[in-house]
């Protein structure tokens, strides 16, 4: 599988370099789940939530070197080459090396529990074949000592792991994991060494074509509609249509990574970058080359590259250091010897200079992007690679920056992106434009030298600097990296110098001297000197547009399987049958029974306690005080702190949530009456860590009619700074200005963009969130805010935004006086939450405002005092004169229209329709589908109603859709059922099933090449779980991995949120002790009586699907078909629509044209 949504490497802004992901890993875990359905779990598994914790002794140093770990012993056949303290982790690197087999290792001991592993091995490509991404996934299909198809996901099964993947960079392959429990540590140890080292594909060569490719024969003639049909010539009677198809996980996975037009342009920048290297090859593999590997090739690259010499061992964390390498040792001595050549060399490019290189795709016009790339030297150097990513960001960071600033006041794109690629021997800047006019290349690269001679010699603002130093150093300190664990992340950022050097691998887990070093070049000139270094003077750079084209890859690749279908003989194409129907079988056999009782598995006694609990506090006194219930989270956070605001919204009406949506995308970017635009993002970068508004809504656990929709002002910094957590956002929300056109209309164009990528490359997590919206309020209200309703609200508002201007910025300054005004006004602080009386209403909160704090009591006490200090929550109906007058246009009658509001709180407004059960289609452009179907369970409406938060556990009567017994089918029926059906036998990348706590059960799959057959899987599942006879092992191994759910560390940010959330759904704090004890507790007896619902749930389903217009169009699912972005050759259903046609309207419009059922 490929997952490559998130990878832990940062730019200074603090986000996750999504871009670079897209093209520099390619792994093989489920994060693909990590979408709405995962973030509901997780609310729930992690909702009573708890900082990590050790079981370090609070007495030991491991920044003191062992006594029994000196320089020249040897344990276990590893000789210590250095210990180097690394202050960083609270912690040291002991570099060894294993001396029969040249294995390197490094532990990097340091006192956190959730300890990790990860072997890797230098796999440099020489084609496009994808070969090393093939064998990443086909190497977890069984190994010499656990012979069966799938190891990989009996670990996913049955262990406690907090992070289990396999990942392919463009020069290296690792296979890392983590878990808090070291036995279980040892068992995912065991099963990925021998993986690597042993795999079965030496002697089934059926794994291949299982994850990298084959043909099929499809007698049906319809899908994929891109491939040619095949019929008899002649006298006699024609046979059936036949279809012929490349299928594999690889093969469909590839085809959904490039139908994302940053994946086609990355991969054009480093051919073009790097001619003469492996990075000039698509280490993924390209859908049109990956037919080409062979099965000689395939072993042979496993047999050169697979070698003990070749790779690089990493633990992390507190461990028994002796027993661990005494494990390693016995299994690295076992390595077979084989007869084979040295390993692909890297290399390293000379300088090359590219001004205008082209490539095309099958697009929409407002894809177009182009990109300039630079390198700019040696992984090796720390400091410089570190210098660049904060350079980058003061210059290009926001859409203030002065150098991104002036392109998009060229108006040559519709978005500037600018990226650091570093993880490979030579790094290099990305500055991409996105939405590019046509040939604007030549001007883009000129502009871009233009500005940056002008800046070198003018010199940088300092103040700039200062800031994306503070940001850089703040992000560093905070060492959040998503839903990696440290050690995993620790693991990625030591091979990105020891790849390398066979002697560092701990120059990017230090950052203090880089930071230092940094620090001392600020009043010099050494930045400036450093952007002459890498834009002006550099003569390593490529330059590449992407151009819409009307004819893209699959188009080639039918023309391709036309010709070669056509050149087979009735023989061949039978022989294809064949062995498709061998693969087939051989995929549905069962493992034996003895083969699974060799996978190393825990016991239910194995398990460790529940984590320990650290409760919420509700600070009465700051109630009665200031009128604003106050939740601490007290955990220890290393001096940085989080505040959320959550301000009700259920005042405004349905139709005002799109305007709320603009409101908190555009809050921070806008000049104020004190700060202009550029001047307040300078201010934000350097006082603060980070600063976000957004809308949640959040449905009652017991009645999902009753919601609470909040806007959330979301702050962090460092303690020292803690007052600007208050003062800044205060002073935005009460003192914007909203008469800046240009700058509303470029923030925008920017969502939609956001947006258009997400529908081609998380086509899942919209398909899924719009499927909800059909059976749930509050999904359907998510839709007005972030989903299709938004998006269509936003693409009208755009096309006619010269028009809709005035209408916009009066919207925005009344939302912002309805919203962020002083506590207490239309309820009385501390008094009962008024209950919903119409259907379908936004619950009344107790309060408009609440507040959540994360941080020691005495740092809320202090964060208190500054907050009371400045009256901050006098808020924007109490806004200065000086703003009132700016936006007077917008805002007439200032004065009536705040002695409004307390009018306006006291009531509620927001009354969302009733859902509509709908089947539908979005068509974007691309080459894969993603599928979801799902319905709300039996009787689980009124049960949620009725569900008594305090019953007993595991009532089998009771039968709530969100109980441990559920999470445990959940994973049964993802890991087992769904895996074998739709991603082995079907092709797709990914899949999954989840159920929801007001009972509604989803269905998705994820870059799928089908729509039909996989809604037949689907539909399947209820006959095979009411069949499934789980041993008592396996049962126990699915128990034992739900539970591990609910017991993963979690980092204080996210223990305080999952937290509020449960609060704001009104479930119990103790409510994942409860579930734990259900799924601990479930029977067979319980997943049986469960299938049955599960069986009628079809009955009164719905049907959502995103992607390839092709392959929607070849189903015969009765699908309201609807496109939302045109191809470069696309120009139907232009003038079907009017141009200020509703969301509604659009998709009504779109319900009449025939469905081909």
């Amino acid at each position: 599988m490929l997952y490559h949504d998130f990878i832990p490497t940062r730019d200074c802004k603090g986000k996750l370099r999504h871009l670079l992901t897209k093209k520099l890993i390619k792994n093989t875990d489920e994060d693909y789940m990590n979408t709405n359905a995962k973030t509901e779990a997780r609310a729930v598994a992690h909702g009573a939530a708890r900082a990590a914790t050790t079981t370090t002794p609070a007495n030991v140093d491991y920044t003191t070197q062992f006594p029994q770990l000196k320089e020249g012993c040897c344990i276990s056949n590893f000789s210590l080459k250095r210990f180097e303290p690394v202050s960083e982790i609270n912690g040291a690197a002991y570099l060894m090396q294993h001396q029969p087999t040249g294995a390197r290792l490094v532990w990097f001991a340091c006192p956190e529990n959730n300890k990790a592993f990860s072997i890797a091995f230098k796999t440099p490509p020489v084609n496009d074949t994808g070969v090393f991404h093939v064998l990443e996934h086909s190497v977890l299909c069984g190994s010499q000592k656990f012979p069966v198809k799938e190891p990989f996901t009996h670990l996913l099964k049955t262990s406690m792991q907090t992070f289990l993947n396999a990942m392919t960079f463009p020069d290296k392959t690792m296979y890392p994991v983590a878990s808090t429990n070291e036995q279980d540590l040892l068992n995912l140890m065991d099963v990925y060494i021998d993986a690597v080292l042993h795999p079965a594909i030496y002697h089934k060569p059926h794994i291949l074509e299982q994850e990298g490719w084959h043909y099929e024969l499809d007698e049906k003639g319809g899908e994929p509609a891109s491939m040619t049909s095949i019929e008899d010539s002649g006298d006699a009677p024609a046979a059936p249509a036949q279809t012929l198809s490349y299928n594999g996980v690889v093969f469909s996975e590839m085809k959904g990574v490039l139908s994302d037009p940053d994946s086609v342009l990355l991969q054009e920048v480093t051919r073009q970058l790097f001619p003469d290297t492996a990075y000039r090859f698509e280490s993924g593999g390209n859908p049109l080359a990956i037919p080409q590997l062979s099965y000689d090739e395939f072993i042979d690259t496993h047999a050169r590259h697979y070698r003990l010499d070749n790779s690089y061992t990493i633990l992390y964390g507190n461990m028994h250091i002796e027993s661990i390498l005494a494990f390693l040792d016995e299994r690295f001595c076992a390595q077979e010897n084989r007869d084979a050549g040295r390993p692909n060399t890297l290399g390293i490019q000379a300088p090359v200079s590219v001004r205008h290189a082209t490539t095309t795709m099958q697009t929409t016009h407002d894809n177009a992007c182009s990109a300039l790339s630079f390198a700019i030297g040696s992984s090796k150097d720390r400091t410089r690679v570190l210098a660049v990513d904060i350079l980058l960001d003061a210059l290009f960071g926001s859409n203030e920056a002065p150098l991104k600033k002036a392109l998009l006041d060229e108006k040559i794109a519709d978005d500037v992106c600018a990226y650091l690629m570093d993880g490979i021997a030579q790094p290099y800047i990305l500055l991409e434009l996105k939405g590019a006019k046509p040939d604007t290349l030549e001007h883009f690269y000129e502009l871009v030298q233009s500005l940056c001679h002008h800046i070198a010699r003018e010199g940088i603002d300092r103040n700039l600097l200062e800031a994306s130093l503070a940001q850089a150093e703040f992000n560093l300190r905070e060492n959040e990296w998503g839903s990696y664990p440290d050690g995993i992340a620790l693991s990625m950022q030591a091979m990105n110098s020891w790849l390398y050097d066979d002697d560092d691998p701990t120059s990017y887990i230090h950052y203090e001297e880089a930071l230092r070093e940094l620090h001392q070049a600020f009043d010099t000139d050494w930045y400036e000197r450093l952007l002459e270094e890498i834009i002006c003077n550099n003569t390593h750079f490529a330059c590449v547009e992407l151009v819409p084209s009307a004819e893209g890859d699959a188009q080639k690749q039918a023309c391709h399987l036309a010709a070669l279908a056509a050149s087979m003989s009735p023989e061949d194409l039978s022989d294809i049958k064949q062995k498709t129907e061998h693969l087939r079988k051989l995929q549905e056999m069962p493992d034996a029974p003895e083969d699974v009782a060799k996978l190393p598995k825990l016991s239910l006694a194995d398990l460790d306690e529940p984590p320990a609990e650290v409760a919420m506090q509700l600070c009465e006194q700051y109630t009665a005080r200031y009128g604003v219930p106050s939740y601490l989270h007290d955990f220890a956070t290393h001096y940085i702190n989080y505040v959320y605001y959550y301000f009700d919204l259920a005042h405004l009406h349905f139709e005002d949530m799109p305007y709320v949506t603009i409101l908190s995308d555009v809050l921070g970017k806008l000049a104020t009456t004190h700060y202009s635009a550029a001047e307040l993002d300078t201010l934000i970068e350097s006082q603060l860590g980070s600063l976000s508004f957004f809308v949640e809504n959040t449905a009652n656990a017991h009645d999902p009619n009753k919601l609470q929709v909040k806007l959330v002002v979301a702050v962090s910094s460092l303690t020292d700074k803690l007052s600007q957590t208050s003062a800044i956002p205060a002073h935005i929300w009460s003192s914007t200005n909203f008469n800046d056109r240009a700058r509303i209309l470029q923030t925008l164009t920017q969502r939609r963009i956001a947006m258009e990528q997400g529908f081609m490359g998380a086509g899942h997590a919209y398909a899924m969130s719009r499927l909800y919206s059909y059976f749930s309020k509050n999904a359907l209200l998510s839709q007005q805010i972030n989903g299709i309703d938004y998006y269509f609200f936003l693409c009208d508002l755009i096309e006619h935004f010269d028009e809709k201007f005035d209408e916009l910025r009066a919207k925005l300054a009344e939302l912002c006086r309805s919203i962020f005004v002083k506590p207490g006004v239309g309820a009385s602080a501390g008094a009962p939450a008024a209950s919903s009386t119409a259907p379908g209403a936004a619950s009344n909160a107790a309060s408009h405002l609440e507040l959540s704090f994360t941080g020691s009591k005495d740092e809320l006490e202090s964060w208190w005092q500054h907050a009371a200090e400045l009256d901050f929550f006098a808020g924007a109906a109490n806004a200065s004169e000086a703003n009132a007058a700016a936006n007077a246009t917008a805002t007439t009658n200032t004065s009536d229209k705040a002695g409004e509001v307390a009018n306006s709180l006291a009531e509620q407004h927001l009354i969302i329709p009733e859902p509509q059960i709908k089947n539908e289609a979005f068509g974007v452009p691309g080459n894969v589908v993603f599928v979801a179907k799902g319905a709300i369970l039996p009787n689980a409406a009124s049960e949620a109603k009725s569900a008594d938060p305090a019953g007993p556990a595991n009532s089998a009567d009771a039968d709530d859709p969100k109980d441990g017994v559920w999470q445990v089918i959940n994973r049964a029926i993802s890991l087992d059922y769904l895996w074998k059906e739709v991603r082995v036998a079907g092709g797709a990348y990914g899949c999954g099933f989840s159920t929801a706590t007001d009972g509604f059960a989803r269905f998705f799959s994820y870059r799928d090449p089908h729509i039909d057959e996989t809604l037949q899987r689907f539909e399947n599942t209820a006959g095979w779980l009411a069949n499934w006879q789980p041993s008592e092992d396996e049962l126990c191994g699915y128990i034992v991995s739900t539970v591990a759910s609910y017991d993963a560390p979690e980092k204080p940010r996210a223990t305080a949120r999952a937290q509020d959330l449960l609060r704001l759904s009104g479930q119990d704090p103790d409510i994942r002790l409860r579930r734990r004890a259900e799924a601990l507790a479930t029977t067979v007896e319980q997943i049986h009586a469960r299938a049955q619902k599960l069986a009628q749930l079809h009955n009164k389903h719905a049907i959502c699907v995103f992607g390839s217009k092709d392959i929607i169009e070849a189903s015969n699912a009765e699908l309201t078909r609807i496109p939302l972005m045109r191809d470069a050759n696309d120009t139907t259903n232009n003038e079907a629509v009017p141009d200020d046609a509703t969301a509604a309207e659009k998709i009504d419009e779109a319900a009449t044209r025939p469905t081909n059922a």
